[in-house]
C-alpha cells in the first residue's frame, strides 16, 4: 500500500513539475508582452492517509495557475494614468498654441500691431507723403496677414481636436465592446488568466481615453464605469459613448448612451469659479481634448476676434470722418444688408449695435475744389433704414450726389458731373458701420482686410480732417494722430460678459501671456502626473512583471523537481520489482 502511495506521489510530482516548467516558460516567452501578468502555479497538499497506524502524505496537486495582480495598486494607477492622459493632450496642443503666439521684438502679432500704429505716427509727421502712405499700407498688410494666419491656425487646431475626439471615442467604444466580450469569456472560464490579463490591459487603454473605475464580480468579470458613475461595461453588457451636437452650447459634446438609448451629457465643463461641474468627466485624453477646445483654443480665438473687431471699429470710426489727399467722386460701403428696408439696429450689419442716434456731415466741391455746399444727415438706428438714409442724402444733395443701395445690399454714393465730396464729423458711427470711407474691411481676425478703396489708391488714406470751412488743409494730420493714439488709449473690447476696457496693446499682450502661462502650467502638470503614474506602474510591475533572471531560477527549480519526481518513481518501481521477485 505504501509503495503504491509513493508511486502515486511521484506521478503527481512529475505532472506538477511539468505544469511549473510550462508556466515559467510562458512567463519568459511573454516577458515583453504589454499587459502580460506573471503567472505562478498554485500548489495544494492532497492530504494524509493512515497506513498501519501511521499517517502518510499523499503528495500535492496544482489547483490553479494564477496571475499576479494587485487590484488596489491598479485602482490608484488608473486614476493617475487618466489624469496624465488628460494633461498630456492639453500640453500637446497648448505647446502648439504657444508657438503660434511666439512673440519677439521683431516678429509676432504684437510687433505687427506696434509697427502698424507707429506707421500712423510716421504719416502724421509727413501727412502728404505718398511714401509714408505706401509704408503704412505695407505695415497694415503685415498686421492683417498675422491676424488672418493666427485665426486660421487656431481654427485648424480646433478642427484637429474635433477629429481626434471622434477618433478616440470610436476607439473607446471598440475597447468597451472588447472588454464586454472578454468578460463573457472569463465568466465561462475563470481560470484563464491570459484572458484576464487581456481584459485588464484593455481597461488600462480605455482608462487613458476616459477615466474609469473598476469593480470585480465573483465570476471574474468586471464592471467598468466612468469616474462620474455611468457604467460602460457591466459583465457582458456595454454602453457606448457618443459625440453629438449640443444645441445648448452650439457645439459638439460627449454623451453616454443609457440602456434606453437616451444620451446623457458628460462633456467636461467648469463653473464660473473654474471648478469642474459635477456629473461631467474630466480625466482621460478625450476629456483633455474637450478641455483644450473649450477652455483654451475657442476662448483664445474669441479674444483674438474681439481684439480685431475693436481694432477695425476704432480705426474705421476715426478714418471714416477723415480726409485724404483727394476728395471722393464715388464711394461704396464694404458692409452689406439683406434687407435694406429694415431699421439699422436690426439690419444685420456686423457693427449695427454700435450705430447711435446722431449725424454725419458731407461737404461738396466743384471742379476747382471750391466748397459749394454741405449738410448733415441725421441717423436714428431704431427708426431709419438704409433706404431712409440714402433718401435723406439724395434729398439734401439733389443734383450733386446720388445715393443708392446696390444689388449686394451695399450703400453707394456718387458725385454728379464734376462735383466731388468729403465726409466730416460723424457722431452716429453710421459711416464706419456701413463701411464708407473706412480703412479696414471685415469684422474678425479671419476676414479682416484693408479696404480696396484705400489700398488701390493711397491718396484716399485719410491723414487729415475737413475743417470748419469745409476745406482740407495741406499737412492736416489729425486723423493719423488719433489712430496712432489707439496704441495706448483705452477702448471697449468684446461684448457681453467678456466686455472690457483696455488699450489694444494691453489686451493683445494679455492674450499672449495667458497662452504662454497655460502652456507652462500644462507642462508642469504633465511632469507631476507622470511621476504619480510611474510610482503605481512600478509597484504593479514589481507584482506582475516578468523578471527573466527570476524565471530562470524558477525554471531550474522546476527541472530539479521533475528529476527528483522521476527518481521517486524509479526507486519505487525497483522496490516493487524486488518484492515481486521474492514472491
Amino acid at each position: 500500500m505504501s509503495l503504491t502511495n509513493a508511486m502515486s506521489i511521484g506521478e503527481k510530482a512529475v505532472a506538477n513539475a511539468q505544469v511549473s516548467i510550462n508556466t515559467t516558460s510562458n512567463n519568459i516567452a511573454n516577458a515583453e508582452t504589454e499587459g502580460y501578468q506573471r503567472a505562478d502555479a498554485v500548489y495544494d497538499s492532497t492530504g494524509n492517509i493512515t497506513v498501519y497506524g501511521d499517517s502518510l502524505g499523499t503528495g500535492a496537486d496544482i489547483i490553479a495557475v494564477q496571475a499576479n495582480w494587485d487590484s488596489f495598486i491598479e485602482k490608484q494607477y488608473l486614476a493617475a494614468s487618466a489624469d496624465l492622459a488628460s494633461s498630456e493632450i492639453q500640453s500637446k496642443y497648448l505647446t502648439q498654441m504657444d508657438s503660434i503666439f511666439n512673440q519677439t521684438d521683431e516678429e509676432g502679432l504684437a510687433a505687427a500691431q506696434d509697427e502698424f500704429l507707429s506707421a500712423w505716427n510716421d504719416l502724421s509727421t509727413y501727412p502728404d507723403s505718398l511714401a509714408e502712405r505706401e509704408a503704412l499700407l505695407g505695415e497694415a498688410d503685415s498686421l492683417v496677414y498675422a491676424l488672418n494666419s493666427t485665426s486660421s491656425e487656431l481654427k485648424d487646431m480646433s478642427a484637429s481636436v474635433e477629429s481626434e475626439i471622434i477618433e478616440q471615442v470610436d476607439t473607446a467604444n471598440e475597447l468597451i465592446d472588447s472588454i464586454g466580450l472578454l468578460n463573457e469569456q472569463i465568466a465561462a472560464n475563470p481560470d484563464n488568466y491570459e484572458l484576464v490579463a487581456s481584459r485588464d490591459q484593455a481597461i488600462r487603454e480605455l482608462d487613458e481615453l476616459i477615466g474609469v473605475e473598476v469593480l470585480s464580480y465573483e465570476d471574474g468579470s468586471t464592471k467598468v464605469y466612468t469616474e462620474t458613475g455611468q457604467p460602460l461595461v457591466e459583465g457582458e453588457e456595454t454602453h457606448h459613448l457618443a459625440v453629438a451636437y449640443d444645441s445648448d452650447t452650439s457645439k459638439t459634446g460627449l454623451f453616454w448612451e443609457s440602456g434606453s438609448g437616451a444620451l446623457i451629457d458628460i462633456t467636461p465643463m467648469n463653473d464660473a469659479d473654474g471648478d469642474p461641474v459635477s456629473g461631467r468627466t474630466d480625466s482621460g485624453s478625450i476629456a483633455g481634448l474637450f478641455i483644450t477646445r473649450d477652455e483654451y483654443i475657442q476662448p483664445t480665438l474669441d479674444k483674438i476676434d474681439d481684439y480685431t473687431s475693436a481694432l477695425i471699429w476704432e480705426t474705421n470710426v476715426t478714418h471714416s470722418q477723415g480726409a485724404g489727399l483727394e476728395p471722393h467722386t464715388s464711394v461704396e460701403g464694404t458692409y452689406s444688408v439683406d434687407d435694406q428696408t429694415a431699421v439699422l439696429s436690426n439690419s444685420g450689419y456686423d457693427f449695427a449695435d454700435k450705430i447711435t442716434s446722431g449725424e454725419f456731415s458731407i461737404y461738396i466741391y466743384d471742379a476747382d475744389g471750391n466748397v459749394t455746399g454741405n449738410s448733415s444727415i441725421a441717423v436714428d438706428p431704431s427708426a431709419d433704414s438704409l433706404d431712409d438714409v440714402a433718401a435723406d442724402i439724395n434729398a439734401a444733395f439733389a443734383g450733386t450726389l446720388t445715393a443708392s443701395v446696390n444689388s449686394d445690399g451695399e450703400l453707394e454714393i456718387d458725385a454728379v458731373g464734376d462735383a466731388s465730396f468729403e465726409f466730416g464729423e460723424d457722431s452716429s458711427g453710421f459711416l464706419a458701420a456701413v463701411g464708407i470711407n473706412t480703412f479696414f474691411e471685415g469684422s474678425s481676425a479671419g476676414d479682416i482686410a484693408v479696404n480696396d478703396y484705400v489700398s488701390s489708391d493711397p491718396s484716399h488714406l485719410n491723414a487729415g480732417q475737413v475743417g470748419d470751412d469745409g476745406t482740407v488743409s495741406s499737412g492736416s494730420n489729425d486723423t493719423a494722430k488719433s489712430i496712432n493714439d489707439l496704441l495706448s488709449g483705452t477702448v471697449s473690447i468684446g461684448e457681453g460678459a467678456s466686455a472690457t476696457n483696455a488699450s489694444l496693446t494691453e489686451y493683445l499682450a494679455a492674450i499672449v501671456s495667458d497662452v504662454g502661462a497655460a502652456a507652462s502650467t500644462a507642462e508642469t502638470q504633465v511632469t507631476c502626473d507622470t511621476a504619480a503614474a510611474q510610482i503605481y506602474a512600478d509597484q504593479q510591475e514589481s507584482v506582475s512583471g516578468v523578471n527573466v533572471d527570476e524565471e530562470l531560477v524558477s525554471l531550474t527549480k522546476a527541472q530539479q523537481q521533475y528529476e527528483a519526481a522521476c527518481q521517486i518513481i524509479s526507486v519505487t518501481r525497483e522496490m516493487i520489482d524486488t518484492i515481486l521477485g521474492i514472491v
